[in-house]
């Protein structure tokens, strides 16, 4: 058995979305785009580390976005680490 469900946000779909402040911008801004991606890259590093799986780039970055961590830094973390084979 089959249900419609029908969503209203009030605004209907003239191809914008919200900021946090209210301000409207197209769906396609890099403002969007970049939430966007920040998401994903959070999703993949929690998978990643769910499965036991190191991504030090990443790891550095997460420090970056959410710590405030100096990019400088992070790259010198980086480059000092021990080599080891990789796959």
């Amino acid at each position: 058995m089959s249900s419609s469900r029908s969503i209203s946000t009030r605004t209907g779909d003239d191809g914008t979305t919200s900021l946090l402040y209210g301000q409207r911008v197209p769906k396609d801004h890099p403002q969007i785009e970049a939430v966007g991606s920040i998401d994903e890259f959070n999703a993949a590093l929690g998978l990643a580390r769910k499965h036991g799986i190191e991504m030090p780039i990443a790891e550095q970055m997460e420090l970056i976005l959410n710590e405030g961590k100096d990019p400088r830094e992070a790259i010198r973390n980086l480059m000092l680490r021990p080599g080891k084979d990789e796959l």
